[in-house]
């Protein structure tokens, strides 16, 4: 029989076996439920009178009724007093089992698309709070539990998010004031950090929006976000897409107005994504060119087959115009440009005749395709065009040595490359990459965007790289060539945020150094 007992008594159903967490507010328990043979969390509130009882009863019997699997479950809510006479507010919950978000520190290696659908299904949940006028003001990976699947489910079903933690949830209409701050800063809205908010201003929806961004960032980076400057997301895992990183940036915008109005839009937006559709907010600050491509990009990754034909075409064009502009048609030409030869043989053909412009406009258009390939299943295929794309950008860099474009596109495609080579083989493109860079610098070309890649080239190689001391080695390089980005470029956003982003992981692999000798 444990000896553990609750700060004061309950009905004897609940057999107390666990202190799970304490504050200054309260604590959680774990116990069991022998009536109902479950077990369940008791949150006892020490001081009602600070929180407003009665606004935590109201709210907790709008959360009996609310039935979402991203929302934890309120059972009871009822006061108690203790041996010193002492009157205490407790309140019975779903006991959700499993890791905690924060715990998972690998789970920016996971697949992004199951760590989105996550988040999609927590943002319904905190949607549906919302519009029962609640508002959570702790949305943090400590308070998101990873639900396992019960007994019976499948073997290989995933974990279900579930948002617990709701003794300092608060209704809408309920101030700053009444409540105090509470949560972790580095995922709270920063008007509430820097304390902006009168002291009996509301406390609105939007900071849970906020929240649910920062918690986001966190999952995809393994790094908590400065609520005052927040390292550009892409710089800390360099494998996510970039529209992706675009819209999470910017939902950490310190203006409140340009932040999404709400949870069910949040949820929306993350469908759109795994739909293959664009993103709104990315669309909105976009260029109608750039806008354009987006459309087109993510529309070919829908409708696959018609996607590879139409980048087929495209590349066959590209390069069947090469020889026609660069070389006079002979008979031969001729009589081959009239077989039907495949798009990578017209390619082949024009490698000799082409301009580094053209080289790298075959390379991405054969990246686009390996990237349609790839999410379409077909792997080898899109190895295959991928392999095709870094052997034309290699050809621009040839053909033009002192084409700095040549060399960004180069760099930014092999940093950005997906899984469609083994870990091995994308270690190696990426030295090659470093190594073809590094030539440029050494032959006098000054541009930043130069020492910004290479520095950024070289903070993705200790990824493939288990050992520390080759970690270290290669990101005291990455420090090396992003200073000297900012010293050619001070003002420059992206050169700020790599250079803070190799700093902290130095500083990171530097510390956990001892504990690995």
């Amino acid at each position: 029989m444990s000896t553990l007992s609750f700060p004061a008594s309950l009905p004897e159903r609940y057999q107390c076996l666990a202190l799970v967490g304490q504050g200054s507010f309260g604590s959680v328990y774990k116990a069991w439920d022998q009536q109902l043979s479950r077990y369940v969390a008791i949150k006892f509130i020490h001081q009602p009178s600070r929180f407003n009882r009665d606004l935590l009863v109201r709210e907790a019997r709008v959360l009996a009724q609310l039935e979402h699997p991203a929302v934890c479950h309120i059972y009871e809510v009822a006061d108690v007093v203790d041996s010193h006479k002492h009157s205490h507010l407790y309140m019975v919950m779903q006991y959700a089992t499993g890791p905690s978000l924060a715990t998972l520190t690998s789970i920016g290696g996971n697949d992004v698309q199951f760590t989105l659908q996550w988040f999609k299904v927590l943002a319904e949940g905190v949607n549906r709070l919302h519009q029962s006028g609640i508002v959570h003001r702790d949305i943090t990976p400590q308070n998101i539990i990873l639900q396992q699947p019960e007994g019976g489910a499948e073997k290989d079903a995933q974990p279900k998010p579930v948002l617990v933690d709701f003794g300092i949830a608060q209704s809408s209409f309920s101030s700053l004031g009444e409540v105090g701050k509470s949560g972790t800063e580095c995922y709270m809205a920063p008007e509430i950090v820097t304390g902006e908010l009168a002291e009996n201003a509301e406390f609105t929806a939007d900071t849970d929006v906020y929240s649910l961004f920062a918690v986001l960032y966190f999952a995809l980076s393994g790094y908590s976000p400065s609520a005052s400057h927040p390292i550009a997301l892409q710089s800390l895992n360099p494998s996510l897409p970039s529209d992706l990183c675009q819209w999470i940036m910017h939902g950490l915008t310190a203006e409140k107005s340009h932040r999404l109005a709400n949870a069910g839009l949040f949820a929306e937006e993350l469908e759109r994504w795994l739909e293959n559709r664009p993103l709104q907010q990315v669309l909105r600050r976009q260029s109608w060119f750039d806008r354009g491509f987006y459309r087109f990009r993510l529309a070919v990754r829908r409708h696959p087959i018609t996607g590879v034909s139409l980048l087929s075409v495209f590349i066959s064009l590209i390069a069947i115009g090469a020889i026609v502009v660069n070389q006079p048609l002979s008979l031969a030409a001729s009589s081959n440009t009239r077989t039907n030869q495949a798009q990578a043989l017209n390619a082949e053909r024009a490698a000799n005749t082409i301009s580094a412009v053209q080289a790298v406009t075959i390379a991405n258009a054969f990246a686009s395709q390996a990237d349609v390939l790839g999410h379409g299943g077909n792997n080898f295929a899109a190895w295959d065009a991928s392999q095709r794309a870094l052997t034309f950008f290699r050809k621009a860099i040839a053909i033009d040595p002192h084409n700095i474009d040549a060399y960004l596109a180069y760099a930014t495609y092999v940093t950005t490359e997906p899984r469609w080579h083994l870990p091995v083989e994308r270690e190696t493109q990426i030295m090659k990459a470093i190594a073809t860079v590094e030539l440029a610098m050494e032959d006098g070309m000054s541009d930043w965007r130069l020492y910004w890649h290479g520095a950024h080239l070289y903070q993705v190689l200790t990824h493939y790289s288990q050992s520390q001391k080759s970690q270290k080695q290669w990101l005291q390089q990455a420090l090396i060539y992003a200073k000297t980005a900012a010293q050619l470029n001070p003002d420059n956003s992206d050169v700020k945020d790599i250079l803070q982003a190799i700093k902290q992981q130095l500083e990171q692999l530097t510390t956990a150094e001892p504990a690995n000798e």
